[in-house]
């Protein structure tokens, strides 16, 4: 609590009642245990209050009208029912998110510079009358509409995670962050008058177009999960993070987007993806997924010679013949499974942590310079042997449909790293956990493999699962 002057508070438990001084400059902050776990009415007193933070406190009912001086009222994460705060005019921020109010009533409340309401009941919320507004964050309601015309001072507005089926912010030129997000019936978005717009999160919606040609301050975007065909990012030159995978795009162009350092455009429909131009890169996911079949990219090349930033490549499910990383050597996670991979080099790229080039049609696969692995998986390949004497950090090692003989298998096991480590019970007893996990059924000598030589040296043997 901030404020002027003394306030006093009653812990309604029979305790005596506090007297404390306030500082405008520093909060006081004041706790109280209860001997038993009882309902309590705690009544705060003191005409100048001017800050109340509350939150976190299991509190089911808050009488703040006699507050008048109240600037800042946080009641974050209680069991509110209701809150009225008509008589608290002053009122600039008001966080009462993570409660379960059904009604809200702001008009009273001129002064409002900042809302948070998120994760409420609220099915209708009025700010008409909060023209100073600059923050709302409303996410997680169940609103149907939201009338944002006449806040014209709004520079954040969160609303995603409701109902949404329409959405006006052309009279919102100030805004630089709009989260619109998991609105599933909200199929147009206009954003050309937001023109200082540096944030977009429009994912999870109904859309089928969206005009980002006025936003050049763009920073971030993320439009996964619409129904686009085509997407135009050329005037957002400051674009650093693009996300629009599981849409309907054929072609996109990112060529006049330098600044672009995560894209993902994984489950789409291209058939080509030039990153030539886009040399700040240090993610990039133009893979497919497993669970969707309406849309999937089907590159037959990818260069990435020219982005030596990059740590986490994903281009699964392609019809990749070819994938050349050895200008990548930051790379730590590569992705390349289940493409058409004859070879692949990956000599150069010694931070590698992650590997899975499963199911692709190599015969042999050199590791020994990749001493950082974790997690290596070739499930379903032509391999007939392979050597990790080098790695004493890999944890879990996928070699399940390969050719593998029964030397080969022991001679495997035997240059993994040997340990184990506890794990405590919930009890308090402790037990040894494996250093690893080894899948290799179905190589033809899995059947005589001599079990043992695994579990002695603390490695489970398992039944084949995607290891990443």
């Amino acid at each position: 609590m901030t404020g002027d002057g003394t306030m006093s508070i009653d812990w309604g438990d029979g305790s005596p009642v506090e007297t404390h001084s306030l500082s405008v400059d520093d909060a006081a902050y004041r706790h109280h245990s209860y001997h038993a776990p009882m309902i309590h009415t705690v009544t705060i007193a003191g005409e100048n209050i001017t800050e109340l933070n509350c939150s976190y406190s299991g509190i089911t009912h808050l009488d703040v009208s006699r507050n008048s001086a109240l600037t800042k009222l946080n009641c974050h994460y209680n069991r509110l029912t209701e809150l009225d705060v008509s008589n608290n005019t002053a009122l600039k921020e008001l966080d009462c998110s993570w409660n379960t109010l059904t009604d809200l009533n702001m008009s009273r409340n001129a002064a409002l510079t900042k809302l948070v309401c998120e994760r409420n009941q609220l099915t209708n919320l009025d700010v008409s009358k909060n023209t100073a507004m600059i923050h709302l964050d409303c996410y997680c309601n169940q609103l149907s509409s939201l009338d944002v015309r006449h806040c014209t001072a709004l520079t954040n507005l969160i609303c995603g995670w409701n109902e949404l089926t329409g959405l006006d912010v052309s009279n919102n030129t100030a805004l630089k962050e709009l989260d619109c997000a998991e609105n599933p019936s909200l199929t147009n978005l206009g954003v050309s008058k937001n023109v200082m717009l540096e944030e977009l999160n429009c994912c999870y919606c109904g859309l089928t177009n969206l005009d980002i040609n006025a936003n050049p301050a763009l920073k971030t975007l993320d439009c996964s999960v619409n129904n686009l065909t085509n997407l135009d990012v050329s005037a957002s030159t400051a674009l650093a993070e693009l996300n629009c995978s599981e849409n309907g795009l054929s072609k996109l162009d990112v060529n006049a987007n330098s600044a672009l350092v995560k894209l993902d455009c994984s489950v789409n429909l291209l058939s080509s993806l030039d990153v030539s131009a886009n040399i700040a890169l240090t993610e990039l996911n133009c893979g497919n997924a497993l669970y969707h079949q309406k849309y999937r990219n089907q590159l037959t090349s990818l260069d990435v010679s020219a982005n030596a930033s990059l740590t986490v490549l994903c281009c699964n499910k392609n019809r990749l013949k070819r994938l050349d990383v050895s200008a990548n050597i930051e790379l730590k996670e590569l992705n390349c499974s289940e493409n058409q991979l004859k070879n692949l080099n990956v000599s150069k790229n010694k931070r590698l942590t992650k590997l899975n080039c499963s199911e692709n049609r190599l015969s042999k696969i050199d590791v020994n310079n990749n001493t950082e692995l974790k997690h290596l998986n070739l499930e379903n390949n032509c391999l007939t042997q392979l050597d990790v004497s080098n790695h004493t950090m890999i944890t879990h090692v996928n070699i399940t449909r390969n050719e593998f003989s029964t030397d080969a298998l022991n001679d495997l096991v035997g240059m993994l790293p040997s340990g184990s480590k506890l794990s405590s019970w919930d009890d308090g007893h402790y037990r040894t956990e494996p250093v690893g996990q080894i899948f290799i059924s179905d190589n033809p000598g899995a059947e005589n493999f001599t079990e043992c030589l695994a579990r002695n040296k603390g490695w489970e043997l398992d039944d084949p699962i995607a290891v990443w």
